[in-house]
């Protein structure tokens, strides 16, 4: 039995697969502006949370990241304020 990587045989199923890990890459990057706000102690409400939960622009996440390793509230994060 080898090792190496399962390539999928159908367009279908490697686009299902690619979409999947997008979800996940999306999912990481929000948990992670999160994250890096409660660990530096700002509060992060549940519309906050959802906000940033719901984002589906890598971009965005990634733009949120590096504001909230700067700011001090998820107001500046989202350029609200």
């Amino acid at each position: 039995m080898g090792t190496g990587t399962y390539e999928y045989r159908t367009k279908l199923f490697r686009r299902s697969f690619a979409d999947g890990e997008a979800q996940g890459e999306l999912k990481t990057l929000a948990q992670a502006v999160v994250t890096v706000l409660e660990s530096r102690g700002i509060e992060v409400s549940d519309s906050a949370r959802d906000r940033i939960a719901s984002c589906t622009d890598r971009d965005t996440l990634n733009s949120w990241l590096q504001h909230a390793a700067l700011v001090d509230s998820v107001e500046v994060v989202f350029g609200d304020s």
